[in-house]
């Protein structure tokens, strides 16, 4: 123990010259470290200078620093999705966007919009249909897509082939039919056809009347047939067209054609000549559409035939007559997100009085992606019949 406390001495000598070494580098004399440790403030101490008050508040344990002021921008809205900038939507808004991707020709759609047979002078032109889903590029509606009875190619040259049951196309003065077999069109459309350029479509297979109320959803085909239809712009608003229907014991041709004017609308015009068996007929028809203020589009069609006319879409029900006047006009309103709603009014007659007196108001549109409503009702003045129809459409793909 003696001999340890001499070590202990000198060890305790040493540190304080240390440490009063490392004061002196600092600064600070021994005095003012001793001050450092009372609770006043610096500005208490004796001796106390700034520069003391500094180095000391440096060896503290806790430094206080000023915290940055963070500046936060205030919100912003998010760009529109219809902006043109955006490329997006083309002035059209979301819903308006979806409803028209789902428009479709699914079979409920044909019920819906489909006359009487006896009333059949609509057209497929302007039938909207949905477009499905495509087996190609998004950005091009180019390539294999499946319909609710009908696969269907589409190319970028105006080649169009269609696999399955589908309505054959027709001109407006005439008649479609819904053909069960192959279809060939390239480039045809509605309206007119650009100046010295031709539209042809060939339908070839068998009446199809699975669509025909009473068949239970049975496959119903008839006998083979074939539909084809020529188009040729002789100019930019005159367009002529051709149509031949070829069926067992049926032989029916017909010339006509679209004048358009413009802004004004456009007529229709043609004439049909039909022989079945022993019988022979003849369909003279006329028609007009306009559109007002670019939404209320409006059309008169004017028809008359022969007893013995007959065509695809009289050769299940055809008889004998005495021959039909008929007039039809019709008002299409389009609502957007809520479809389309159409109104017609039909009148045929014959040379005992009037057949038939019919009105009709339809509307059709998708409440949301899962589910598409349709809504019908008319009224036959002639036999006083009458009704009112809802239907509810889930899409299964």
């Amino acid at each position: 123990m003696h001999r340890q406390a001499p070590i202990v001495g000198f060890l305790m000598k040493r540190l304080c010259l240390i440490a009063y070494g490392i004061l002196a580098l600092s600064g600070i004399s021994p005095g003012m470290a001793y001050a450092s440790q009372s609770p006043l403030p610096h500005r208490y101490m004796a001796g106390g200078t700034a520069s003391s008050s500094a180095a000391i508040q440096e060896l503290a344990p806790v430094q206080v620093y000023a915290a940055p002021q963070l500046t936060i921008e205030p919100p912003r809205l998010l760009p529109d999705l219809n902006s043109p900038e955006l490329g997006m939507g083309g002035g059209k808004s979301l819903s308006e966007r979806f409803a028209e991707a789902l428009t479709s020709d699914l079979s409920y759609m044909k019920e819906v919009r489909q006359l009487p047979a006896e009333s059949s002078a609509a057209s497929t032109w302007g039938a909207r249909h949905r477009k499905p889903l495509v087996l190609s590029s998004l950005n091009s509606n180019a390539g294999w897509s499946l319909g609710s009875d009908s696969w269907r190619l589409r190319r970028s040259d105006g080649l169009d082939l269609t696999l399955g049951s589908a309505p054959s196309r027709a001109p407006e003065w005439g008649n479609s039919a819904r053909l069960g077999g192959i279809a060939l069109s390239r480039s045809l459309s509605g309206g007119a056809v650009a100046e010295n350029e031709w539209q042809y479509s060939v339908a070839l297979g068998a009446l199809d009347y699975s669509t025909v109320q009473g068949t239970g959803g049975e496959l119903v085909f008839g006998p083979t047939a074939s539909d084809s239809v020529i188009r040729y712009g002789a100019s930019p608003q005159l367009t002529l067209e051709s149509q031949v229907q070829v069926a067992s014991d049926l032989l029916m041709t017909g010339v006509g054609g679209e004048y358009s004017l413009n802004e004004w609308g456009a007529w229709t015009a043609g004439v049909a000549r039909a022989t079945r068996s022993l019988h022979e007929g003849w369909r003279y028809r006329v028609g007009y559409e306009v559109s007002l203020m670019d939404t209320l589009q409006l059309s008169w069609v004017n028809e008359q035939r022969s007893g013995g006319f007959s065509d695809l879409t009289r050769y299940q029900d055809f008889a004998a007559d005495a021959g039909r006047r008929r007039n039809l006009w019709a008002a299409t309103l389009p609502l957007g997100r809520w479809g389309d709603l159409r109104s017609s009014y039909e009148e045929i007659s014959a040379d005992t009085g009037a057949v038939k007196q019919y009105f009709g108001l339809t509307q059709q549109f998708w409440y949301s992606p899962n589910l598409r409503v349709a809504l019908k009702a008319d009224r036959e003045f002639v036999s006083g019949d009458y009704g009112i129809a809802v239907r509810f459409s889930v899409p299964i793909d």
